[in-house]
């Protein structure tokens, strides 16, 4: 490294705290634009994701607020792109307590294919996988299963309206009754 450089690197290091004071709280912007207004639609892939024409690799947490997002994203997206949802917060996926993937690996693998050209087989497995999560009893530990599915995106499903009744979800509306239930997981941060 060129001595310049050097000088560079170190002078940028000893005003770390300098530097630092002069970050906004991330939240700050999102406090002074709670509603969708035009600041986040400058900002945001979905004013017209016809524009996007790279590979995405959609990865998200069934406990995060992104979620939906991703979901309507990969719904929209007409580049190539696949998406992983698992049981998992806002969090990265290795870091996740239970039943993680080897996020690693996902990731090289798509990297390897996309920005390198290396045949890795990724296009040809399922476009959607996701953590199917049994229901939790008393604070039980998070358990289920990994599905994937082929076709998604526009065209891939329909639309189905279901009734949350007393013995479950039902395709028909039935008498109207107060209803409880305790679920573990939270909204929020």
């Amino acid at each position: 490294m060129p001595h310049d450089q050097k000088l560079a690197g170190k002078a940028w290091r000893k005003n770390w705290l300098s530097r630092l004071k002069q970050q906004s709280l991330a939240a700050t912007q999102w406090l002074k634009h709670p509603q969708r207004d035009d600041e986040w639609k400058a900002i945001s892939a979905a004013e017209d994701i016809g524009l996007i024409t790279a590979p995405v690799l959609l990865v998200a947490g069934w406990q995060d607020a992104v979620a939906g997002a991703s979901l309507r994203m990969m719904q929209s997206l007409r580049s190539p792109c696949k998406a992983i949802i698992g049981p998992w917060a806002h969090e990265y996926p290795q870091e996740a307590e239970a039943n993680a993937i080897d996020f690693a690996v996902e990731i090289l693998r798509w990297f390897d294919l996309h920005l390198k050209g290396q045949p890795t087989g990724v296009m040809q497995e399922p476009a959607f996988r996701y953590f199917m999560q049994d229901p939790q009893m008393n604070g039980a530990a998070i358990t289920g299963r990994w599905l994937s599915d082929m076709m998604w995106g526009a065209g891939a499903f329909a639309n189905q309206s279901l009734f949350l009744t007393s013995t479950g979800l039902a395709i028909s509306k039935g008498d109207e009754q107060e209803l409880t239930f305790s679920s573990p997981l939270t909204a929020g941060f």
